[in-house]
């Protein structure tokens, strides 16, 4: 159960909160853990589902099928990182299929109950709140850039469009 907490403290939705809070808000939020061996399908591309994941042990693939059934790996999800929140707050259907790359287990919590507070509306929730519209926005202005780059017609114009990001861009320290 401390891994359960450490993980809590380390993810980017409970930024800001005590451990204490973390784990009050995870059982306001109907948290429930389970464990998926490596190579499961956690949700199917098509799935509606109101749960948002946070993984705690292994990884997970976010895999995306073509029309012919060529997957393709679009992100890894690590401990500590959040998963399919964006479909869990926005009520529609997976693009994408969710599978585990390695034995994980995952904290899966009610988005709802994160988006509608309950009835106390402690700081803990707005918190979380707003560390979940933090990340949604992070992820989308990432895609964005994403998107930018495969836009162009051809791998000459893609491949230049990202080293002038990168040759633009601030480095990290």
């Amino acid at each position: 159960m401390d891994s359960v907490y450490e993980c809590l403290r380390s993810s980017q939705l409970f930024v800001g909160l005590s451990a204490d809070e973390a784990a009050a808000l995870c059982a306001c939020l109907g948290g429930r853990q389970q464990a998926y061996p490596a190579r499961a399908i956690l949700l199917h591309a098509g799935d509606v589902t109101d749960q948002l994941g946070l993984l705690l042990s292994g990884s997970l693939h976010i895999v995306q099928e073509d029309w012919e059934g060529n997957a393709t790996i679009v992100s890894r999800v690590q401990p500590g990182e959040l998963f399919a929140e964006a479909f869990a707050c926005g009520g529609g259907p997976l693009s994408v299929m969710v599978q585990a790359a390695a034995d994980a287990e995952v904290l899966w919590m009610e988005a709802g109950r994160l988006m509608q507070p309950c009835e106390r509306a402690c700081s803990a929730h707005r918190t979380a709140m707003a560390n979940l519209v933090r990340l949604l926005a992070q992820k989308n202005v990432f895609l964005t850039g994403r998107i930018a780059h495969l836009a162009h017609r051809r791998l000459r114009e893609k491949l230049l469009s990202y080293l002038c990001l990168l040759y633009t861009s601030p480095s990290p320290r």
